[in-house]
């Protein structure tokens, strides 16, 4: 987003209510006056931050099924899609909250960032469709890119990181518990272009947002998403506490000294039943 959309409004889509407020913890820290918005969000507060986000006082929405569809903000400049759909109407609803124009902007652009790979499975929003086709099932409707382009009308096609992370997600679904639990034994931080993510093997787990992850201890590490911002990662990704933290140390005896401040130090205890 600082690389691509920086200075411009935008709304986020997340997988879950933790994912949200993770992508909003890690946003304002770099800067961003970012918001995380779910269902268990007070209607109120809700509300509140809405009109915050349509008078500019506010730079970006991270949210979980909220506006999807029925929200209109024309000034909407990117959407972010960070969660995956198998759905074609849920992909143009989500893509939707940035097309819409009012009688001032006659030449709008609005930036897709699509981290998941979307588009990949229904091509770009404004492809031709066969919709009679789609409606009666008998295709998907998705769009085609050349294997061998690099970029599609502006689309630049990555690396293939996403087929790491696709692997471990099918590996996720046919693994039981106990299954899930050894093979998480190997997850290794690793570094990719100055930021840390976390794999097994060649699966990515988790793709390289961090600006640090520390080796783990047991089933915890701690993460920075900032100077001053470290928090504490379980072994299946999951925040187990958020980047609130100045300097955390995990001790034996499956502890940990969580500091906010000189002045405020807590020590606690780490459930290992979540440490996998």
């Amino acid at each position: 987003v600082v690389k691509h959309a920086d200075g411009k409004k935008g709304i986020v889509y997340a997988i879950d209510i933790d994912h949200a407020q993770m992508i909003a913890s890690y946003y304002k820290a770099m800067g961003i006056r970012a918001v995380a918005l779910d269902s268990k969000t007070p209607a109120k507060t809700r509300q509140r931050m809405v009109e915050a986000f349509r008078k500019g006082d506010l730079d970006c929405m991270v949210n979980v099924n909220l506006f999807d569809e029925g929200f209109d903000c024309p000034d909407v400049e990117y959407i972010q899609m960070a969660r995956p759909t198998l759905s074609l109407a849920k992909y143009l609803q989500m893509v939707g909250r940035g097309l819409r124009i009012n009688r001032k902007q006659k030449d709008k652009v609005c930036m897709i960032i699509d981290n998941v790979g979307n588009y990949r499975k229904f091509g770009l929003p404004d492809r031709e469709r066969n919709w009679s086709s789609m409606y009666a099932g008998l295709r998907a409707g998705k769009g085609t890119i050349p294997p061998s382009a690099k970029k599609t009308k502006g689309v630049v096609v990555s690396n293939n990181d996403m087929v790491f992370v696709a692997q471990y997600d099918k590996k996720k679904a046919e693994l039981s518990s106990k299954q899930r639990y050894e093979y998480l034994q190997d997850v290794k931080p690793f570094e990719k272009s100055g930021r840390w993510g976390l794999r097994v093997g060649d699966d990515i787990i988790l793709q390289p947002v961090y600006r640090k992850i520390h080796d783990f201890i047991g089933g915890f590490a701690i993460f920075e998403i900032a100077p001053n911002r470290l928090g504490i990662l379980i072994k299946n990704c999951k925040v187990y506490y958020p980047a609130d933290y100045r300097e955390i140390k995990i001790l034996s005896g499956n502890r940990a000294l969580l500091t906010k401040s000189v002045i405020n130090t807590e020590e606690v205890k780490l459930d290992t039943k979540w440490g996998y």
